[in-house]
């Protein structure tokens, strides 16, 4: 039976998660380790796993159910599964300077994700403003046709509003993700990388943006998650094969 991978942390010792792993049958998640750093497992075939929603979401929930034990955590990329323990061990030895400085680069390090979205009374107001590009954006920011989406880059005005907050993210935070485009109604969304700790800063930050916008843009934030979107680690079939 294969070992389904869902992460790499900084531990020596042998735990049980319990039966929360990828599969029907719910298997359990434990560490194997090599000196001080492990990979949480569970036993799974080693066949392809169609990426559903159900998949997607049992690999993420155990990631971050993890990570409340953890001070520095690498997500590994879906469907990650290697032949057998020894071949984790030996991954883990081959590639351990690898992962122990990303260990020490994420440490107390979370990700949340930020998004602004125009209301709608709002964008009635970019029309009368913006006329016919803008107008274009009312009409079919309420439809569902393909040839309808309409990104913030089409309305001047509104890039430039989304430049604004954009900046202010970077000189605050520093390490800021972007979401190259974004489809109206959306304007904004943004993963960004937190020290521990830093939390209400955001919050406070989001408040202002509230304040100086006039409610005129809705804003949302969600998590800690583990960085998910400031690393892609792969494991490619060669490696295992080494």
């Amino acid at each position: 039976m294969g070992k389904y991978i869902y992460c790499i942390v900084r531990s020596s010792v042998d735990r049980s998660f319990g039966a929360i792993g990828i599969g029907k049958e719910k298997p359990e998640v434990t560490t194997i380790s090599y000196a001080d750093l492990s990979m949480l497992v569970s036993e799974h075939p080693q066949v392809h796993i169609p990426p559903t929603a159900e998949a997607i979401t049992t690999h993420e929930r155990v990631i971050e159910a993890v990570m409340q034990e953890y001070n520095s955590l690498l997500p590994m990329r879906f469907c990650t599964i290697a032949k057998n323990e020894e071949e984790v061990r030996d991954l883990l030895e081959r590639r351990y300077d690898e992962f122990n400085d990303l260990l020490y680069s994420y440490l107390n390090k979370v990700e949340y994700a930020v998004k602004a979205e125009l209301s709608i009374p709002d964008m009635k107001k970019w029309a009368i403003k913006s006329k016919h590009k803008a107008s274009l954006v009312v009409k079919r920011a309420s439809s569902v046709e393909p040839d309808d989406i309409v990104t913030v880059e089409a309305v001047p005005e509104l890039d430039a509003l989304r430049q604004e907050h954009i900046i202010t993210l970077r000189r605050i935070f520093h390490t800021v993700k972007i979401d190259k485009e974004c489809q109206l109604p959306l304007i904004l969304n943004a993963s960004i990388l937190l020290e521990r700790g830093r939390e209400n800063e955001l919050h406070f930050l989001l408040e202002e943006f509230d304040e100086k916008y006039n409610q005129n843009i809705m804003y949302s934030c969600t998590g800690p998650f583990p960085p998910y979107n400031f690393m892609d680690l792969v494991i490619r079939q060669a490696e295992w094969e080494l």
